[in-house]
């Protein structure tokens, strides 16, 4: 004791418990940082793997879209050139075929439940690859692009020219022709199998005369749908292109 008659204060025992409760707390706040850390890495590896999924997915829809629309392309130029022929010496059947399958379309909307997923949580920022990231935003960009001009060209010159001019003009009569995607194959089989025997009669077309403007408009239509739907074959190959990089990235990323 002091000359007061007072215990001294222990300084030591006091400092040391001092730095015992800030290492806790430190040490505290250092576990919580760390778990966090790691809680959001599982978010980051959980979306990328929703992520590499979708864009697996997306590469099989381009490649059957691709497929899809050099089949109608195709078809649109086999039509054009018969429909330069004289009328009497082409197979009939063969070209409205061709017709038929130049009004089929699909929808072009690529899965992208992974991208959804990192931009409303906010796990984007989280992929420390700032490569991989933005491969990932260039490729959503891209894919938005090209399902805005696939629907826009779809509807300019297969709902409108072509439909216009064969379906509301009344030149042909659109009957299952089995061809197309499994969904339009089922359905044209399904709706042959409803008419049973039926015939279907000699489209209105072949009725026109030699001379008539008809030709020349459907040959035109024919030929600008064939050469926009060319065109979306080139943009899908590109965006396929996108999508292998991107796939690629993403597995050296899980890889590594």
């Amino acid at each position: 004791m002091d000359k007061d008659g007072r215990a001294p204060i222990p300084f030591f025992r006091v400092l040391v418990e001092g730095l015992v409760i800030v290492a806790s707390i430190l040490l505290a706040f250092g576990i919580e940082a760390w778990w966090q850390g790691r809680e959001e890495q599982e978010e980051a590896r959980d979306a990328l793997d929703i992520l590499q999924r979708d864009l697996t997915a997306a590469t099989e829809q381009l490649e059957e879209l691709v497929q899809f629309a050099q089949a109608g392309s195709n078809a649109s130029l086999r039509a054009y050139v018969a429909l330069g022929a004289d009328p009497e010496t082409v197979d009939r059947d063969s070209v409205s075929a061709d017709l038929i399958r130049s009004l089929s379309r699909r929808t072009m909307r690529l899965p992208r439940a992974g991208y959804t997923d990192l931009l409303s949580t906010g796990t984007l920022g989280l992929i420390d690859d700032r490569e991989l990231r933005d491969a990932v935003v260039q490729f959503y960009e891209q894919a938005e692009r090209a399902e805005t001009i696939f629907e826009k060209n779809s509807a300019q010159y297969i709902d409108g020219y072509l439909s216009r001019l064969l379906v509301a003009g009344g030149l042909i009569a659109v009957r299952p022709i089995g061809v197309g995607v499994p969904a339009q194959i089922l359905r044209d089989e399904i709706i042959q199998e409803r008419l049973g025997d039926y015939e279907h009669p000699s489209d209105p077309l072949w009725n026109l005369t030699h001379d008539a403007r008809e030709w020349d408009q459907l040959r035109s239509a024919l030929l600008s749908m064939s050469r926009a739907t060319q065109m979306q074959v080139l943009r899908l190959g590109a965006l396929i292109e996108l999508c292998d990089e991107l796939l690629a990235l993403l597995e050296a990323r899980v890889n590594s």
